[in-house]
């Protein structure tokens, strides 16, 4: 989750204009490599961080959008 604040923030401070398609490629690649860790390692923290990276971090992006 700390990963996900990081760069949602970088984003935003980084530049004039939001790009929140940038953002959207960033979470679903973080939430893609979750999933992968999950699958190998066998631990459910990673399928949970998954999930919550997704519905957190796809949030955000509509309601800075939105905003």
């Amino acid at each position: 989750m700390l990963i996900l604040i990081v760069y949602t923030i970088a984003l935003r401070i980084g530049h004039d204009n939001y790009n929140f398609i940038l953002d959207a490629m960033l979470i679903a690649l973080q939430v893609v490599l979750c999933l992968i860790i999950a699958i190998f390692t066998n631990a459910r923290a990673f399928l949970l961080s998954a999930g919550l990276v997704l519905l957190i971090g796809f949030a955000t992006c509509f309601a800075v959008v939105g905003a």
